[in-house]
């Protein structure tokens, strides 16, 4: 992640804004995350469980939760509640849709990069997930040979 955020001080550095690059341990970034202290602008890091919206979306950007990178936003908060308690997948689909619409037109964060997952295994590597919130899924990995 240094280089990382490295890059991104020196692409803002170029439309003005001076970066201060502080490295932390993942435990002290994850108390700071969950408890937020708001001593910090920007993070290069994002956990999640798994793609599941609720454990994605509600912690970050539900109003109840107060997290570093939210204000809260009533609109959104309702959508997600509703995704939380409907059982209906298609139903769910939708309401989280609507949400993260929602948080795109208004703004809710804006991310400065996109880091590129490239991952390469051996053809006898079988049946491995990538989630797209970067979260590895080795359950069902088996070697075959």
């Amino acid at each position: 992640m240094v280089a990382g955020a490295q890059v991104v001080a020196a692409q803002l550095k170029k439309i003005g804004v001076d970066v201060q690059i502080i490295q932390e341990e993942y435990g002290v970034w994850i108390k700071a995350i969950i408890k937020p202290n708001f001593d910090f602008d920007l993070t290069m890091n994002v956990t999640s469980g798994d793609a599941d919206p609720d454990s994605l979306l509600y912690r970050r950007f539900h109003s109840a939760e107060k997290q570093w990178n939210n204000d809260g936003d009533p609109d959104v908060d309702v959508l997600l509640d509703q995704g939380r308690a409907a059982l209906d997948p298609k139903k769910r689909k939708e309401l989280y849709d609507q949400a993260q619409r929602l948080m795109v037109e208004r703004a809710t964060q804006i991310w400065t990069f996109a880091p590129d997952m490239i991952d390469v295994t051996q053809g006898s590597v079988q049946y491995r997930q990538h989630f797209t919130t970067a979260y590895y899924g080795f359950r069902t990995v088996r070697l075959e040979r």
